[in-house]
């Protein structure tokens, strides 16, 4: 058992039992809670989180054994938010200097029928039912319930170990954030299938190898709500999929007693599909003033079709009227990676080894008309390295140089979408990084550790792709743009 309190009303506890049961089974029970109130005068970045994991293990010999396991997590709290501060020009800091932290919209919006004035920022909307909503409500909320139900055996087979692990895994999502001081929903149940099998030599042969395959597959049903300047977007996605299944083996041959060579090598095909569609307020601006019209004169450019307003959609309230954009997609991708290593022992106590491999993600789609899809990401990493130790292994030096060379890295950005909106969305984009990594372990005595890592890396983007920010200015056509997130020096 333990507990940790602290401010913010932080209390966290957690423990565990395990159980013999007989000479060949055992149980364990396993639980976790952490709680502390927000880290914001508005309540938000909170935790009030808990899960428990029950196991059984069965061993009827030495060469069987079989792991039962059920994990449920629950997360009940309000959510992450963000601060944001909006300048409305050079000589304007705040749209509200006593109130520096909210009023987002700068005054007055294109179509005063469906901009919301939010709150204080002075605009002249005339639909009252967006008059109260400020950047950031105070009703936001995060509800997740996870369950995982999972199986592991292994079967020593003479030579050989046979690893099975099948797993399920349900997710229920709710989600209502201010994060981007825009109003945010996400509503999604997922359910995941998972069936891996391995082969594994057990002996100490001059050969060591393993043989395996995976399935994968995984269905959603969302809704995502987002409140823009112009109103509401709806991205209904009742059916997304993704189906996986890869075979890969792996081999390591002594050549001598202090030479060996690896390779691997790994086939995946995986598919995508997505069925649905997106709900735009209706984009046509109505001069200021004027009151509303609704009626067949109004028409959304194919294949999007019109519903005349005031209209209610998925609890959100639209008073002109909405826009439906079909959302669809189907790709199949096949890739095969391939890895290849040699090993070379120095004196007992060093390694010194040189590694290739190749890495591969799947392209998907988003949200929108076609193009809607972004593609594959692939990666060729290549490592040099030695692991030592010295001072009869009281000393451990270990030092590697890096090189990854990224083609069609998928990285997400703030971007257009058609036939309106912007969304955070995969962007391809080819790049690189390389560094160097310095890992020291010394036991000066048998009471006393010093570690000593550092990490010299440094990347860049060979392209960087047009997008936009939050303000809806473009950005782009940078070439050899330094990698975000990365420090020259940990």
């Amino acid at each position: 058992m333990n507990a940790t309190v602290g401010n913010y009303n932080t209390f966290n506890v957690g423990g565990a039992i395990n159980m013999p049961l007989s000479p060949t089974v055992a149980a364990r029970v396993a639980f976790n809670s952490n709680k502390h109130d927000g880290y914001l005068t508005n309540g938000y970045n909170d935790a009030k989180n808990r899960s428990v994991r029950a196991s059984l293990l069965f061993e009827p010999n030495d060469d069987v054994s079989l792991l039962f396991w059920v994990d449920r997590f629950v997360n009940n709290s309000k959510g992450p938010s963000t601060i944001n501060r909006y300048m409305v020009n050079n000589s304007q800091e705040f749209q509200f200097p006593d109130n520096p932290w909210f009023g987002f919209a700068p005054t007055g919006c294109g179509d005063q029928y469906v901009c919301p004035s939010w709150g204080q920022s002075g605009g002249t909307n005339i639909n009252a039912a967006f008059d109260p909503l400020s950047v950031v409500g105070s009703d936001g909320y995060w509800k997740l319930t996870q369950m995982i139900y999972a199986a592991e055996l292994n079967w020593k087979l003479g030579g050989a170990t046979l690893t099975v692990v099948p797993a399920l895994l349900t997710t229920d999502n709710n989600f209502l954030s201010y994060g981007s001081g825009f109003n945010f929903k996400n509503r999604t149940d997922a359910d995941q299938q998972s069936l891996e099998a391995r082969l594994a030599s057990n002996t100490d042969g001059k050969l060591r190898w393993l043989v395996g395959s995976i399935y994968y597959n995984e269905d959603q049903d969302a809704t995502q709500s987002n409140f823009e300047p112009n109103g509401y977007q709806i991205i209904r996605s009742p059916n997304l999929s993704d189906k996986s299944w890869a075979a890969f083996a792996d081999a390591t041959y002594s050549v001598t007693d202090r030479f060996r060579v690896n390779a691997g090598l790994r086939y995946t095909t995986e598919t995508k599909k997505q069925d649905g569609f997106t709900l735009l307020e209706f984009p046509q601006p109505l001069p200021v003033g004027a009151p509303p019209i609704v009626g067949p004169q109004f028409t959304c450019a194919p294949p999007a079709s019109f519903t005349p307003g005031p209209v209610t959609q998925y609890g959100e309230s639209y008073p002109v009227g909405t826009c439906s954009v079909p959302n669809a997609g189907e790709a199949k991708f096949n890739n095969t990676t391939w890895k290849v290593g040699l090993e070379f022992d120095l004196r007992s106590e060093s390694l010194l080894y040189v590694n290739a491999r190749t890495g591969h993600k799947a392209g998907g789609f988003y949200p929108g008309l076609p193009p809607n899809s972004y593609k594959p990401e692939e990666l060729t990493a290549y490592e040099l390295g030695s692991k030592n130790r010295f001072l009869d292994n009281r000393l451990q030096v270990n030092v590697e140089v890096f090189y990854w060379d990224y083609k069609d890295q998928q990285i997400g950005l703030l971007s257009n979408i058609n036939p309106a909106g912007q969304s955070t969305r995969p962007l391809n984009i080819p790049g690189y990084a390389q560094g160097v990594e310095l890992d020291v372990q010394w036991l000066a005595t048998p009471n006393d550790m010093f570690k000593l890592l550092l990490l010299n890396e440094e990347g860049k983007y060979d392209i960087f792709p047009t997008t936009a920010n939050a303000a809806g200015v473009v950005l782009g056509g940078l070439t050899n743009y330094p990698r975000v997130n990365m420090p020259r020096w940990n």
